[in-house]
């Protein structure tokens, strides 16, 4: 790759991608208890 990343870059979206995931799941677990 001729793109370096920063780690702390990497880490941000990292972060932001387990926040999103992490958001998703719980949306779930309660539309599946709402039911």
């Amino acid at each position: 790759m001729a793109v370096e990343i920063p780690k702390e870059y990497g880490f941000v979206v990292l972060v932001f991608v387990f926040y999103t995931f992490f958001n998703f799941w719980m949306a779930f677990q309660v539309g599946k208890a709402r039911k």
